[in-house]
């Protein structure tokens, strides 16, 4: 598995996330407005719930990278068969493709 910051199986950060794309609201107790207060955010004292509105993020993004990501891959394929993977990356090197590029 390949690690990409926070991106990870976490289920916290999982939670997290999906809070981030749909939303959430978060009441107002006493310790919530104390730890706002220590980090020197005031709270009014009417206000009962924190809102939080939808960032959507994973559905923008594929409606806009998904008619990019074929040739994007098609373009690399061929890229590693005409001139192998590239020196910086750890893959092995397969012959046949050679083969089939020098026809």
């Amino acid at each position: 598995m390949v690690e990409t910051g926070w991106l990870d199986t976490s289920p916290k950060l999982v939670e997290i996330g999906i809070k981030q794309e749909q939303g959430f609201e978060k009441s107002v107790t006493e310790r919530t407005r104390n730890f706002f207060l220590k980090s020197g955010l005031y709270i009014n004292p009417s206000k009962t719930k924190i809102v939080i509105p939808a960032r959507p993020t994973f559905d923008p993004m594929h409606r806009y990278l998904d008619p990019k990501i074929a040739p994007y891959m098609e373009k690399k394929i061929f890229e590693y068969m005409d001139k192998g993977a590239p020196a910086d990356r750890n893959t092995p090197s397969f012959p046949i493709f050679s083969a089939l590029s020098a026809r």
